[in-house]
């Protein structure tokens, strides 16, 4: 209740013939006015009932703060009262004085409600997908999503609101389709890339980490602009997402660690994505040379500090294939084969400098296409020498 309430106690009471909006209240104390117009004009009382999806949500129209100010139609009534003169008071015995109750409602209130309703209605879409099983790709459909439409819902309600009267809205739920569907990843079977490196089953704790992560790698699906994180794909090297002690690299010198070897698959991934011409995002090279890669084409990651981020610059879906022998490794990624079958392309390291401590090595794609050749230098890589 407003401080002008308690501030006109003291006066008996309103004018005679003094109206807001229509409501004689004349005669009344100030605050006896006001539950008068209140009773007599229930407004926030009036309902809202909007369907949506099979279901009815109800709100009053105080939900949307809408009302009218008869706090300072009152308000000002009163202080018209006690500021009257002797002659303005004879005239209002026989003359009406009409004031008027500015109506309102909160259009913020109409939004939240909107995504309100909108969240209890929504269904996400569901892009289309793939995968290999047994040499065949298996294409699951995509799913069409749900949901209101807020615009046209906020509109509606605003209706009901400046008509000043209850109602029931049908909202308008739309199909929202997704980004991709079945037809673009029966496009995207073509293999761009492939690498293969050398693996030893015989050393057990490497080869269960290698095969660990090479399960988790398979079947991977990069969309269109997306980039792909092995540090993410491959989750954190530890006992309770599966991986054992085995050989590594730490900090330039050979050493024992969870999940040690599986960077055997991100350099394998490194070179195949090269072949598919994919985007590298990010990579680094091992501190120490590998005997699985040729210089300059390893790749390393540790997990918070190094990552191998490789990116789909296509239009289409891209698939990666991670494929386990007890003599081999191999990367296969597939998507839609978009370059000109006269490009050729082999990659070349160039060893750069060499001394006690380091050796650099630069590693170039070779593009061969329509006669002319192009030397691209692709990485600059530089290792620790042991110290002997």
């Amino acid at each position: 209740m407003r401080s002008f309430v308690v501030a006109l106690v003291a006066l008996a009471a309103i004018l005679p013939n003094i109206f807001v909006n229509d409501v004689d209240i004349g005669g009344h104390a100030p605050q006896v006015a006001l539950e008068l117009l209140k009773d007599l004009c229930p407004l926030q009382g009036e309902a809202i009932e909007i369907a949506a999806k099979g279901e009815v949500f109800s709100y009053t129209f105080a939900d949307f703060s809408a009302g009218f100010d008869y706090e300072q139609a009152v308000e000002d009534a009163a202080k018209f009262s006690e500021e009257a003169g002797f002659f303005a008071k004879l005239r209002a015995k026989s003359k009406p004085k009409h004031f008027y109750a500015e109506y309102s409602f909160c259009p913020k209130a109409i939004q939240q409600i909107v995504s309100e309703i909108s969240n209890k209605v929504y269904v996400a879409p569901q892009n289309a997908s793939y995968r290999l099983e047994n040499g065949q790709f298996v294409i699951s459909p995509e799913v069409f999503g749900l949901d209101i439409d807020k615009e046209c819902l906020a509109q509606e309600i605003s209706v009901l609101l400046e008509s000043k009267t209850g109602g029931e809205i049908a909202a308008i739920v739309s199909q929202i389709a997704p980004l991709y569907t079945e037809a673009d990843f029966r496009e995207a079977t073509q293999l761009l890339g492939s690498f293969t490196t050398p693996f030893d089953a015989a050393n057990l704790g490497r080869a269960a980490n290698v095969r660990l992560a090479s399960s988790r790698l398979d079947n991977t699906v990069i969309l269109p602009e997306a980039t792909m994180s092995a540090c993410a794909v491959f989750k954190p090297r530890d006992e309770e997402n599966g991986y054992v002690a085995a050989g590594q690299i730490l900090h330039g010198l050979p050493d024992v660690g969870i999940g040690g070897g599986i960077c055997q698959i991100t350099s394998t991934l490194y070179m195949a994505a090269l072949y598919a011409e994919m985007g590298i995002v990010e990579r680094k090279n091992h501190s120490l040379m590998v005997g699985y890669m040729s210089p300059a084409t390893d790749a390393t990651i540790a997990q918070g500090a190094i990552d191998l981020k490789i990116k789909n610059k296509t239009a289409h879906p891209i698939l990666i294939q991670s494929v386990m022998t007890d003599y081999a490794h191999t990367i296969n990624i597939f998507g839609h084969e978009s370059r000109p079958t006269s490009r050729q392309i082999h990659f070349e390291y160039e060893l750069v400098e060499t001394d006690a401590e380091k050796t650099k090595y630069e590693l170039y794609k070779i593009v061969a296409e329509d006669g002319g050749i192009e030397r691209i230098r692709v990485n600059t890589s530089i290792y620790k020498e042991l110290a002997q």
